[in-house]
C-alpha cells in the first residue's frame, strides 16, 4: 500500500519518553510524573472508522473513532496526538490517543481514540 497523501491532515504528537520523580523541595514525594518529548509536526492519513475497516484491521470489539495510516510515522501506545499545536496541558488538551496499532510491512495503521 503506497501513502498517496488522501485525506491527509497536519498533526502533533507528543511521546512521554520518561518518567521523573515529583520531589516536595529536598524530600522525595514516591510520585513520579510523565516527562513529554517537545510536539513534533507531521502529516498523516486520517479517515472516520466504520464497521467494515475496523473490523478487518483490529477486530470487532474494538471501539475506534479514527483511523490513522502512515508509512514513515512510528507511534507508540501512549501517544498523544492533537489537530492543532499544543501549548501545554497534554494530558488534558489532546485530541486523540493510540488505542489499537496494526503493524504491516508498508504501512502502520493506528485506531485512534477522542478525548472524552
Amino acid at each position: 500500500m503506497r501513502d498517496l497523501n488522501k485525506n491527509t491532515f497536519t498533526i502533533w504528537y507528543i511521546i512521554p519518553s520518561e518518567k521523573e520523580e515529583v520531589m516536595d523541595g529536598e524530600f522525595h514525594t514516591g510520585e513520579y510524573k510523565s516527562v513529554f518529548t517537545e510536539p513534533i509536526k507531521a502529516n498523516i492519513s486520517m479517515y472516520p472508522s466504520n464497521s467494515n475497516i475496523t473490523e478487518e484491521l483490529f477486530g470487532k470489539d474494538s471501539s475506534i473513532d479514527m483511523i490513522a495510516s502512515s508509512t514513515k510515522l512510528n507511534f507508540t501506545d501512549n501517544t498523544l496526538i492533537f489537530m492543532s499545536k499544543p501549548t501545554s496541558e497534554y494530558y488534558t488538551t489532546y485530541d486523540y490517543s493510540i488505542s489499537e496499532i496494526s503493524k504491516s510491512l508498508n504501512v502502520n495503521t493506528y485506531g485512534l481514540k477522542k478525548r472524552v
